[in-house]
């Protein structure tokens, strides 16, 4: 641990502190009283982002004392000039640095478009904090829009930007970074930038300006005991099904300025996970968020992936401190909107005007799932599932079988008469692949089936094929904590179901609603899951599938299913359960007259409109013709059934 007070030199802007861990910062507008600096332990990186740094100065600024430098980076006297060039531009050399970070640790930088969409939202009113700086991506955009504002690049260094991290080497690339670019666009002295390593969550941080980040997204079961108590202890919605992001939005809250009769509270500006806007766990966060901060605006990126290799997905949100509001709803609107592709989220960032956009009142705002779609959109979607029943009420639903291990349990059936495995044991399997709307491809694939306990002896075939796996096997968390025998399928969930035919089956995930029937009985795994009827349907079943893969129900699904990466969503129990059908609780098809008069414009009546989409569903099953034309019948019908003479929105 170390810091020191800067010496003076003409070209120099004395700092409080050279960051540490654990440090404290003063009370602003006072410099910490000097120390004596103590042996520093200083990394590979540090050491050569202040190679780097001394060799693009010496060339940039010539003239400049660059003493003051070694004791930000840990060292006691400037380091040689690094074996690798030096590159001429800032950005380059940031990139450079960036590139030898340890690659075993998860690096995301902020793509510049986002890190200048964000900065452009803070007004420059107060000083601009980034609690999780990394490299410094955020911070160099909030200095780039400063000076573009007027501000001279020693008043943004010394006063106007400030950072913690708790890596010291993302903090020591931030370090160079930031002054490389800061003298770029002509910085005149040596300000060293104010940067300090040590936890944002381990205290209150200082409050007093606007926040820019884009903080870590760990996992609840990456956090440790410790934090989740100083979490609890903090703020009051904590649960440990919240991630540490979320930690991060309310800490950087209660840092911004609050608002006073000259002018406006802070600013927020930030990258979030998205996933608490609708999450049920994250309830009691929306609540507090409401009513500590004004809501301007919430970009929704939906599948969008702007980072590479990220599974997160992510929205940018500005907020503005508000004086805390216990119970009176918020006096305010919120400006949403969603892009719903890769085009129209770089064009927002690109600064277009957004097609997409909807004012949302704050009062709106509550604990409930923050509903993400044009008012008019969402009211369709409403008056689509008044239209008739939940599917809950005439099918249930469950997940297909974990094995544990499927390159043992899965074999294709003549591995498996290779193998003298017998049939009784054998199990027509399907994949999630393997089904499509309104139509299974079939495979010669076949599952395993042990479950429960059994006599192995009586098998010796499946005991020699099993035996070169057993270390595998009993590897497995079922075998481990007691729940299957080392031989079994390691979670042997609704078996009564597999061999039930006809059935409904569907991806967990997917891109678009994949329903099909399966009349042969077959086995299925986690990536799969199954309705099975409860009792007699008011239709036939395959006009219910049919149905399933309509325009509406896509749209329902689109809506309110849960968004996962790349594009697919999640097809669980509690998406099944909510899909409306066009039944009456009583048993019967909806027959209304909005139903009639729909059917009618297509000239057909409601028995006609169910068979059609029965024979719809045979053409499909054989495949004979093409999907997409089968299909816009299939929709007509389906939009009718639920009584829309037209549909209520243009699909994409």
């Amino acid at each position: 641990m170390f810091y020191h007070a800067v010496a003076p030199h003409s070209n120099v802007t004395p700092m409080d502190v050279t960051p540490s861990r654990g440090y404290t910062p003063p009370t602003p507008g006072r410099c910490a009283r000097p120390r004596p600096l103590k042996e520093p332990v200083t990394s590979p990186i540090a050491h050569l982002c202040a190679a780097h740094l001394c060799a693009w100065l010496q060339r940039a600024r010539p003239s400049w004392d660059l003493t003051p430098l070694a004791h930000p980076f840990g060292l006691r006297a400037l380091p040689h000039t690094p074996k690798e060039p030096t590159p001429s531009s800032a950005l380059e050399l940031l990139e450079l640095l960036e590139s030898h970070l340890d690659a075993r640790r998860v690096q995301v930088f902020t793509p510049p478009p986002v890190a200048r969409w964000l900065a452009a939202r803070l007004p420059a009113t107060h000083p601009i904090l980034d609690p999780a700086t990394g490299t410094g991506r955020l911070l160099i955009a909030a200095l780039n829009a400063r000076v573009e504002c007027g501000e001279s690049p020693e008043q943004a260094l010394s006063a106007g930007l400030r950072g913690v991290e708790l890596d010291p080497d993302a903090l020591a690339v931030a370090r160079a970074g930031l002054l490389a670019r800061a003298c770029e666009l002509g910085l005149g002295r040596l300000v060293v930038p104010r940067l300090i390593c040590q936890d944002a969550l381990a205290a209150p941080l200082e409050i007093g300006g606007h926040v820019i980040m884009n903080p870590p997204y760990a996992n609840a079961d990456q956090l440790s005991e410790d934090a989740h108590q100083r979490a609890a202890a903090r703020w009051p919605f904590h649960r440990r099904q919240l991630d540490q992001s979320v930690c991060f939005i309310a800490a950087a809250v209660e840092a911004l300025a609050l608002p006073t009769d000259a002018a406006p509270g802070g600013t927020l500006a930030a990258v979030v996970p998205r996933y608490w806007l609708e999450a049920t766990r994250a309830a009691g966060f929306r609540r507090w968020l409401t009513r500590h901060a004004r809501i301007d605006a919430l970009l929704d990126l939906g599948n969008v992936q702007l980072w590479p290799g990220v599974n997160v997905l992510t929205a940018l949100l500005v907020a503005t401190r508000t004086h805390p509001c216990e119970e009176a709803p918020p006096r305010w609107s919120a400006s949403f909107w969603r892009a719903p592709g890769a085009a129209e989220v770089h064009g927002l960032l690109s600064g277009e005007p957004p097609s997409d956009r909807y004012d949302v009142p704050g009062a709106a705002l509550t604990e409930a799932p923050w509903v993400m779609r044009p008012p008019a959109r969402e009211a369709a979607l409403e008056a689509l599932a008044a239209s008739g029943t939940p599917c809950r009420r005439w099918f249930a639903s469950g997940q297909g079988i974990k094995t544990g291990l499927n390159r043992v349990f899965v074999l294709s059936r003549g591995e498996a008469a290779r193998r003298d495995l017998p049939a009784a044991l054998l199990a027509p399997l399907l994949k999630g692949r393997d089904v499509h709307p309104c139509r299974i491809q079939e495979t010669d694939r076949a599952l395993l089936q042990l479950a429960g306990a059994m006599e192995l002896e009586r098998w010796p075939a499946v005991a020699r094929y099993l035996a070169p796996h057993r270390e595998a096997l009993e590897a497995r968390y079922q075998f481990r904590h007691g729940a299957c025998p080392w031989y079994g399928l390691a979670i042997p969930q609704n078996l009564a179901w597999m061999e039930r035919a006809p059935k409904i089956v569907t991806p967990l995930y997917a891109r678009r609603n994949r329903f099909a029937l399966d009349r042969r009985g077959r086995s299925a795994l986690t990536d799969l899951y199954m309705l099975v009827p409860t009792g007699p349907l008011p239709a036939p079943i395959e006009a219910v599938v049919c149905l399933l893969n309509s325009a509406p129900l896509r749209a329902f699904a689109a809506a309110r299913a849960k968004l996962k990466r790349d594009g697919y969503r999640e097809y669980g129990a509690r998406l099944l359960g909510a899909l409306p059908l066009p039944f009456t609780d009583d048993g019967r098809a909806v027959d209304g007259p909005r139903t009639r008069r729909a059917l009618a414009r297509l000239g057909i009546t409601a028995d006609g409109a169910w068979g059609a989409l029965r024979e719809a569903h045979a053409r499909l099953e054989a495949g004979e013709e093409e999907e997409e034309a089968v299909m816009l019948e299939v929709d007509r019908l389906a939009w009718a059934l639920f009584g829309f003479a037209e549909p209520p929105w243009e699909e994409p």
